[in-house]
Protein backbone atom coordinates (compact mmCIF):
# COMPACT_ATOMS: atom_id res chain seq x y z
CA UNK A 1 0.00 0.00 0.00
CA UNK A 2 3.29 2.19 0.47
CA UNK A 3 4.66 1.73 -2.30
CA UNK A 4 1.13 2.14 -4.54
CA UNK A 5 1.25 5.17 -3.08
CA UNK A 6 4.78 6.72 -3.46
CA UNK A 7 4.31 5.55 -7.83
CA UNK A 8 0.99 8.12 -7.60
CA UNK A 9 3.01 11.14 -5.99
CA UNK A 10 6.44 10.37 -8.48
CA UNK A 11 3.95 10.39 -11.46
CA UNK A 12 1.91 13.66 -9.86
CA UNK A 13 5.16 14.99 -9.66
CA UNK A 14 6.05 14.50 -12.75
CA UNK A 15 3.03 15.54 -14.52
CA UNK A 16 3.63 19.03 -12.23
CA UNK A 17 6.89 19.63 -13.50
CA UNK A 18 6.14 18.66 -17.49
CA UNK A 19 3.44 21.06 -17.68
CA UNK A 20 5.63 23.69 -15.43
CA UNK A 21 8.18 23.37 -18.63
CA UNK A 22 5.15 23.41 -21.67
CA UNK A 23 4.38 26.67 -19.79
CA UNK A 24 7.96 27.73 -19.71
CA UNK A 25 8.79 27.11 -23.08
CA UNK A 26 5.91 28.74 -24.28
CA UNK A 27 6.63 32.11 -22.61
CA UNK A 28 7.17 34.83 -25.05
CA UNK A 29 9.48 37.78 -23.63
CA UNK A 30 8.70 41.06 -24.24
CA UNK A 31 11.32 43.31 -25.36
CA UNK A 32 11.93 47.11 -26.13
CA UNK A 33 13.57 47.25 -30.11
CA UNK A 34 15.08 50.82 -31.90
CA UNK A 35 15.43 51.11 -35.43
CA UNK A 36 18.85 51.82 -36.20
CA UNK A 37 19.71 55.37 -37.70
CA UNK A 38 21.92 55.58 -40.25
CA UNK A 39 24.62 58.13 -40.00
CA UNK A 40 26.18 58.95 -42.92
CA UNK A 41 28.32 62.52 -41.96
CA UNK A 42 30.34 63.98 -38.74
CA UNK A 43 29.86 67.13 -38.62
CA UNK A 44 33.82 68.74 -36.90
CA UNK A 45 34.37 71.83 -35.16
CA UNK A 46 36.88 73.68 -33.37
CA UNK A 47 37.80 77.42 -31.69
CA UNK A 48 40.30 79.50 -31.99
CA UNK A 49 40.88 82.53 -30.59
CA UNK A 50 41.83 85.68 -32.67
CA UNK A 51 42.67 89.35 -33.02
CA UNK A 52 40.90 91.63 -35.52
CA UNK A 53 43.61 93.72 -38.19
CA UNK A 54 43.08 96.22 -40.78
CA UNK A 55 42.52 94.13 -44.13
CA UNK A 56 45.62 96.51 -45.10
CA UNK A 57 48.19 98.05 -42.58
CA UNK A 58 51.22 99.79 -44.13
CA UNK A 59 53.67 102.27 -43.80
CA UNK A 60 53.90 104.61 -46.36
CA UNK A 61 58.02 106.32 -47.23
CA UNK A 62 59.64 107.79 -49.73
CA UNK A 63 61.54 106.56 -52.14
CA UNK A 64 64.18 109.30 -52.00
CA UNK A 65 65.66 111.09 -49.32
CA UNK A 66 65.68 114.84 -47.82
CA UNK A 67 63.90 117.31 -46.01
CA UNK A 68 59.77 116.93 -45.47
CA UNK A 69 58.68 119.95 -47.08
CA UNK A 70 54.88 119.51 -46.05
CA UNK A 71 52.79 116.97 -45.04
CA UNK A 72 48.83 117.73 -45.55
CA UNK A 73 47.74 115.50 -43.13
CA UNK A 74 46.72 114.49 -39.46
CA UNK A 75 46.23 111.47 -37.13
CA UNK A 76 42.75 109.74 -37.44
CA UNK A 77 41.43 111.64 -40.48
CA UNK A 78 40.05 109.61 -43.71
CA UNK A 79 42.05 109.81 -46.57
CA UNK A 80 40.62 109.17 -50.09
CA UNK A 81 42.80 107.30 -52.59
CA UNK A 82 45.24 109.30 -54.67
CA UNK A 83 44.64 112.60 -51.74
CA UNK A 84 48.79 113.84 -51.85
CA UNK A 85 49.81 113.19 -48.27
CA UNK A 86 53.64 114.64 -47.96
CA UNK A 87 56.30 115.74 -50.19
CA UNK A 88 59.94 115.83 -49.96
CA UNK A 89 61.59 119.47 -50.93
CA UNK A 90 62.02 118.96 -54.94
CA UNK A 91 64.42 121.82 -55.36
CA UNK A 92 67.51 119.43 -55.78
CA UNK A 93 65.89 116.84 -57.50
CA UNK A 94 64.42 119.86 -60.10
CA UNK A 95 68.08 121.42 -60.85
CA UNK A 96 69.31 117.78 -61.38
CA UNK A 97 66.22 116.99 -64.01
CA UNK A 98 67.05 120.63 -65.47
CA UNK A 99 70.70 119.85 -65.76
CA UNK A 100 70.21 116.11 -66.62
CA UNK A 101 67.76 117.50 -69.65
CA UNK A 102 69.78 119.91 -71.08
CA UNK A 103 72.46 116.70 -71.17
CA UNK A 104 69.99 114.57 -72.84
CA UNK A 105 68.98 117.01 -75.53
CA UNK A 106 72.44 117.15 -76.67
CA UNK A 107 73.33 114.27 -77.25
CA UNK A 108 70.37 113.14 -78.49
CA UNK A 109 70.81 115.70 -81.42
CA UNK A 110 74.37 114.25 -81.93
CA UNK A 111 73.19 110.56 -82.18
CA UNK A 112 70.51 111.76 -84.72
CA UNK A 113 72.89 113.32 -86.66
CA UNK A 114 75.11 110.14 -86.60
CA UNK A 115 72.55 107.51 -87.22
CA UNK A 116 71.41 110.03 -90.33
CA UNK A 117 74.92 109.58 -91.59
CA UNK A 118 75.09 106.05 -91.15
CA UNK A 119 72.04 105.07 -93.15
CA UNK A 120 74.01 106.99 -95.90
CA UNK A 121 76.84 105.10 -95.61
CA UNK A 122 78.75 108.04 -94.61
CA UNK A 123 79.81 107.00 -90.52
CA UNK A 124 81.37 103.82 -89.66
CA UNK A 125 79.78 100.73 -87.69
CA UNK A 126 81.78 101.64 -84.40
CA UNK A 127 80.67 105.50 -84.55
CA UNK A 128 76.96 104.29 -85.15
CA UNK A 129 77.41 101.89 -82.08
CA UNK A 130 79.24 104.74 -80.11
CA UNK A 131 75.47 107.07 -80.94
CA UNK A 132 72.90 104.61 -79.91
CA UNK A 133 74.46 103.08 -77.03
CA UNK A 134 74.98 107.00 -75.65
CA UNK A 135 71.65 107.83 -76.54
CA UNK A 136 70.35 104.57 -74.62
CA UNK A 137 72.41 105.69 -71.17
CA UNK A 138 71.43 109.30 -71.62
CA UNK A 139 67.31 108.07 -71.92
CA UNK A 140 67.86 105.91 -68.91
CA UNK A 141 69.66 109.06 -66.39
CA UNK A 142 66.81 111.66 -68.03
CA UNK A 143 63.77 108.91 -67.27
CA UNK A 144 65.25 108.16 -63.50
CA UNK A 145 65.91 111.99 -62.34
CA UNK A 146 61.80 112.49 -63.89
CA UNK A 147 61.13 109.53 -61.80
CA UNK A 148 63.29 111.15 -58.76
CA UNK A 149 61.14 114.17 -58.61
CA UNK A 150 57.76 112.50 -58.86
CA UNK A 151 58.88 110.36 -56.22
CA UNK A 152 59.01 113.60 -54.06
CA UNK A 153 55.08 113.30 -53.52
CA UNK A 154 53.67 110.91 -51.35
CA UNK A 155 49.87 109.67 -52.21
CA UNK A 156 47.13 107.80 -50.58
CA UNK A 157 47.57 104.16 -52.32
CA UNK A 158 43.67 103.47 -50.98
CA UNK A 159 41.16 104.90 -48.96
CA UNK A 160 41.51 105.17 -45.28
CA UNK A 161 42.79 106.54 -41.67
CA UNK A 162 46.11 108.01 -40.87
CA UNK A 163 46.99 105.82 -37.81
CA UNK A 164 49.97 107.41 -37.36
CA UNK A 165 52.92 110.19 -38.36
CA UNK A 166 56.20 109.13 -37.75
CA UNK A 167 58.05 112.70 -38.94
CA UNK A 168 57.26 115.92 -38.61
CA UNK A 169 57.65 119.19 -41.73
CA UNK A 170 61.51 120.40 -41.95
CA UNK A 171 62.69 117.12 -40.55
CA UNK A 172 65.00 115.33 -43.15
CA UNK A 173 64.35 111.39 -43.70
CA UNK A 174 65.89 108.62 -45.73
CA UNK A 175 64.90 106.53 -48.65
CA UNK A 176 62.40 103.36 -47.15
CA UNK A 177 61.68 104.91 -43.62
CA UNK A 178 58.57 104.69 -42.47
CA UNK A 179 56.49 108.87 -42.65
CA UNK A 180 53.01 107.67 -42.30
CA UNK A 181 51.10 105.05 -41.02
CA UNK A 182 48.00 104.35 -42.37
CA UNK A 183 45.02 101.34 -42.41
CA UNK A 184 42.12 100.57 -44.86
CA UNK A 185 38.37 100.74 -44.77
CA UNK A 186 37.86 97.93 -46.36
CA UNK A 187 36.26 94.75 -44.67
CA UNK A 188 38.61 93.76 -41.73
CA UNK A 189 40.31 90.79 -41.32
CA UNK A 190 40.77 88.37 -38.13
CA UNK A 191 43.83 86.60 -37.69
CA UNK A 192 44.23 83.25 -35.78
CA UNK A 193 47.40 80.93 -34.67
CA UNK A 194 46.69 76.99 -35.95
CA UNK A 195 48.64 74.22 -34.73
CA UNK A 196 50.05 71.93 -37.08
CA UNK A 197 47.16 69.23 -36.91
CA UNK A 198 44.69 71.88 -37.94
CA UNK A 199 46.86 73.68 -40.20
CA UNK A 200 47.13 70.26 -42.65
CA UNK A 201 43.13 70.27 -42.48
CA UNK A 202 43.25 73.84 -44.05
CA UNK A 203 42.11 72.50 -47.35
CA UNK A 204 38.92 70.71 -45.51
CA UNK A 205 37.77 74.06 -43.94
CA UNK A 206 33.79 74.64 -44.89
CA UNK A 207 33.02 77.61 -43.01
CA UNK A 208 33.97 79.93 -40.29
CA UNK A 209 32.29 82.35 -37.85
CA UNK A 210 33.52 84.43 -35.45
CA UNK A 211 32.48 85.90 -32.39
CA UNK A 212 33.44 89.35 -30.49
CA UNK A 213 33.18 90.18 -26.92
CA UNK A 214 31.56 93.92 -27.99
CA UNK A 215 28.86 92.77 -30.01
CA UNK A 216 27.70 89.56 -28.07
CA UNK A 217 24.88 89.24 -30.27
CA UNK A 218 26.35 89.26 -33.37
CA UNK A 219 28.03 86.84 -34.92
CA UNK A 220 30.57 87.56 -37.97
CA UNK A 221 30.60 85.04 -40.68
CA UNK A 222 34.30 84.60 -42.61
CA UNK A 223 36.04 83.99 -45.92
CA UNK A 224 39.59 82.20 -45.94
CA UNK A 225 41.99 84.59 -47.09
CA UNK A 226 45.00 82.16 -46.79
CA UNK A 227 47.59 80.75 -44.41
CA UNK A 228 51.71 81.20 -44.00
CA UNK A 229 53.03 78.16 -45.11
CA UNK A 230 55.93 78.77 -42.14
CA UNK A 231 55.60 77.96 -38.90
CA UNK A 232 56.28 81.46 -36.68
CA UNK A 233 58.71 80.46 -33.39
CA UNK A 234 55.70 78.86 -31.78
CA UNK A 235 55.17 76.00 -34.06
CA UNK A 236 51.57 77.48 -35.03
CA UNK A 237 50.62 78.83 -38.54
CA UNK A 238 49.01 82.52 -38.69
CA UNK A 239 45.86 81.77 -40.51
CA UNK A 240 43.67 84.90 -42.12
CA UNK A 241 39.78 85.28 -42.60
CA UNK A 242 37.85 88.48 -44.06
CA UNK A 243 34.99 89.52 -42.00
CA UNK A 244 31.74 89.82 -43.29
CA UNK A 245 30.03 93.14 -42.17
CA UNK A 246 26.84 91.70 -39.63
CA UNK A 247 23.87 93.98 -39.95
CA UNK A 248 26.01 97.55 -40.86
CA UNK A 249 28.18 96.65 -37.98
CA UNK A 250 32.02 96.64 -38.60
CA UNK A 251 34.71 95.11 -35.76
CA UNK A 252 37.39 97.67 -35.49
CA UNK A 253 41.43 96.46 -35.52
CA UNK A 254 41.90 95.72 -31.86
CA UNK A 255 39.05 93.74 -31.05
CA UNK A 256 39.75 90.18 -29.47
CA UNK A 257 37.65 87.86 -30.96
CA UNK A 258 36.61 83.60 -30.92
CA UNK A 259 36.76 81.64 -34.47
CA UNK A 260 34.92 78.92 -34.88
CA UNK A 261 35.94 76.48 -38.04
CA UNK A 262 33.53 73.98 -39.31
CA UNK A 263 35.26 71.18 -41.91
CA UNK A 264 33.99 69.83 -44.43
CA UNK A 265 31.70 66.22 -43.09
CA UNK A 266 33.18 63.19 -43.40
CA UNK A 267 31.93 60.27 -44.60
CA UNK A 268 31.73 57.69 -42.17
CA UNK A 269 28.84 55.33 -42.94
CA UNK A 270 27.96 54.24 -39.96
CA UNK A 271 24.56 53.55 -37.79
CA UNK A 272 23.66 54.85 -34.46
CA UNK A 273 21.93 52.57 -31.86
CA UNK A 274 21.83 53.36 -28.40
CA UNK A 275 24.52 52.10 -25.41
CA UNK A 276 21.90 50.36 -23.89
CA UNK A 277 21.73 47.59 -26.77
CA UNK A 278 25.58 46.14 -26.74
CA UNK A 279 26.24 43.71 -24.97
CA UNK A 280 30.02 42.58 -23.87
CA UNK A 281 31.09 38.35 -24.19
CA UNK A 282 34.33 37.28 -24.26
CA UNK A 283 36.33 40.61 -25.86
CA UNK A 284 33.50 41.02 -28.38
CA UNK A 285 30.36 43.75 -28.46
CA UNK A 286 27.08 41.82 -29.95
CA UNK A 287 23.73 43.26 -30.30
CA UNK A 288 20.11 41.35 -30.47
CA UNK A 289 18.84 41.94 -33.64
CA UNK A 290 15.20 41.10 -34.49
CA UNK A 291 13.78 39.23 -36.75
CA UNK A 292 10.78 40.59 -38.45
CA UNK A 293 9.11 37.94 -39.75
CA UNK A 294 9.18 35.29 -37.45
CA UNK A 295 9.68 37.44 -34.33
CA UNK A 296 13.00 35.63 -33.01
CA UNK A 297 16.11 37.38 -32.06
CA UNK A 298 19.95 36.57 -33.29
CA UNK A 299 22.69 37.89 -31.74
CA UNK A 300 25.26 39.42 -34.35
CA UNK A 301 28.74 40.79 -33.83
CA UNK A 302 29.15 44.22 -34.21
CA UNK A 303 32.31 47.38 -34.35
CA UNK A 304 31.36 50.06 -32.43
CA UNK A 305 33.82 53.26 -33.50
CA UNK A 306 32.58 55.56 -31.11
CA UNK A 307 30.75 56.23 -28.04
CA UNK A 308 28.82 59.80 -27.78
CA UNK A 309 28.17 62.08 -24.90
CA UNK A 310 24.16 61.56 -25.86
CA UNK A 311 23.78 57.63 -24.90
CA UNK A 312 24.21 56.42 -28.38
CA UNK A 313 26.81 54.63 -29.98
CA UNK A 314 27.73 54.70 -33.83
CA UNK A 315 28.93 51.01 -35.12
CA UNK A 316 30.51 50.57 -38.28
CA UNK A 317 30.26 46.66 -39.17
CA UNK A 318 27.85 44.29 -38.33
CA UNK A 319 24.29 46.23 -38.96
CA UNK A 320 22.85 47.57 -42.28
CA UNK A 321 19.62 49.49 -42.93
CA UNK A 322 16.39 48.43 -40.99
CA UNK A 323 17.38 46.37 -38.61
CA UNK A 324 15.98 46.50 -35.08
CA UNK A 325 18.07 46.09 -32.44
CA UNK A 326 16.91 45.23 -28.12
CA UNK A 327 17.60 47.75 -26.38
CA UNK A 328 16.28 46.45 -22.75
CA UNK A 329 16.34 43.27 -21.34
CA UNK A 330 19.26 41.67 -23.41
CA UNK A 331 21.25 39.73 -21.04
CA UNK A 332 18.03 37.07 -20.41
CA UNK A 333 17.95 36.44 -24.31
CA UNK A 334 18.75 33.54 -26.04
CA UNK A 335 19.82 32.89 -29.67
CA UNK A 336 16.46 32.41 -31.74
CA UNK A 337 13.93 32.89 -28.98
CA UNK A 338 10.44 33.98 -29.92
CA UNK A 339 9.80 37.95 -28.12
CA UNK A 340 7.23 40.53 -28.24
CA UNK A 341 8.08 44.04 -29.23
CA UNK A 342 7.07 46.91 -26.98
CA UNK A 343 6.07 50.04 -28.47
CA UNK A 344 7.10 51.97 -25.23
CA UNK A 345 7.78 50.68 -21.87
CA UNK A 346 4.98 51.54 -19.50
CA UNK A 347 4.42 50.21 -15.58
CA UNK A 348 1.93 47.39 -16.96
CA UNK A 349 4.55 45.90 -19.46
CA UNK A 350 8.13 46.71 -17.52
CA UNK A 351 7.89 43.48 -15.74
CA UNK A 352 7.99 41.34 -18.82
CA UNK A 353 11.08 42.54 -19.81
CA UNK A 354 12.93 42.35 -16.44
Amino acid sequence: MKIYGLIIAVVLFMTVSCHKKRENDDFVRSVKCEKVIPVEEKKETSSFPGRVKAASDINLSFRVSGPIKNINCKEGTFVKKGTLLARIDPRDYETQLSATQGEYKSIKAEAERVIELYKRQSATQNDYDKAVYGLQQIEAKHKAHINALEDTYMYAPFDGYIHKLYYDTNETVSAGFPIIAMVSTKEPEVEINLPSSEYLKRNNFSSAQCYIDVYPDKVFCLDLIGATPKANLNQLYTTRFKIIPCEGVTPSPGMTAMVTICYKNEKINSFSIPTSSLLHREGKTYVWILNPENHTVKLCVVKVAEITTDGFALVTSGLKEGDEVVTAGINTLKEGQKVKKLASLTPSNIGGIL
